[in-house]
């Protein structure tokens, strides 16, 4: 009994002498998605792409145009776009043996399975660029080709954020690996002891 107690004294003093830090984390990245989300829906509303009827409802504005970029020069951008994410597969050929405090690189960058994870979000990439040219070989409004260009872009953004993080933040990817190495010895200090 003695034992368990000297173990749960030691448990809590070390529980909370780690911050633990996941609010704080959470908290950040909400607010990075939130604004990303925001802009995203503020740029298509205030452009004109989407409009609402007397009852609230959106619908694409079919007669959309801008003087500043063509359906061709949308084009050109998206393909340049997946081309610089394209191009970062040889970035993560060089770093895939690489680790940072124990982890490999590039599962700090990205998640392994799941929506975030590199290989999903490259099929999406692709099958945006196709989509878009599929639109434009059939004459589709210059609204649908816009507006598959924007989500590319904000994908293409979410991916270099990502990895930027990695190589100009490695002091809060010390914290969080700390976090979750703490947190796994705890689960295993507690099987253990039962």
């Amino acid at each position: 009994m003695k034992e368990k107690y000297n173990w749960w004294r030691r448990y809590l003093y070390s529980r909370w002498s780690i911050p633990t830090g996941y609010a704080s984390h959470f908290i950040f990245s909400v607010i990075i998605m939130s604004a990303l989300i925001y802009s995203f829906c503020k740029i298509i509303i205030s452009s004109g792409m989407i409009l609402f009827t007397a009852n609230k409802h959106p619908y694409f504005n079919a007669n959309f145009t801008t003087s500043y970029i063509s359906e061709t020069g949308i084009l050109g951008s998206q393909i340049t776009l997946t081309l610089i994410c394209v191009s970062l597969i040889a970035l993560i050929s060089n770093i895939e043996k690489k680790y940072l405090y124990g982890e490999r690189l590039i599962d700090l960058a990205f998640y392994r399975k799941g929506i975030f994870s590199f290989k999903c979000i490259m099929v999406i990439l692709f099958a945006l660029l196709i989509l878009n040219i599929y639109l434009m070989l059939n004459n589709t409004a210059f609204v649908y080709v816009a507006f598959v260009f924007l989500i590319t872009l904000y994908i293409a953004t979410i991916v270099l954020y990502r990895f930027g993080s990695i190589f100009l933040s490695q002091q809060s990817i010390k914290k969080r690996l700390l976090r979750k190495y703490y947190h796994c010895n705890l689960i295993h200090m507690k099987k253990i002891n039962r």
